[in-house]
């Protein structure tokens, strides 16, 4: 389980810079 919040941080952090929307709809999924 925390290693899949840390990647979950990981992929957090690579949108923020790449600014990939369908990622981060990927990601909102996980908070919803």
């Amino acid at each position: 389980m925390i290693s899949q919040i840390d990647k979950l941080e990981d992929v957090v952090k690579v949108q923020r810079n790449q600014s990939d929307p369908t990622m981060f709809n990927k990601i909102a999924v996980f908070f919803q």
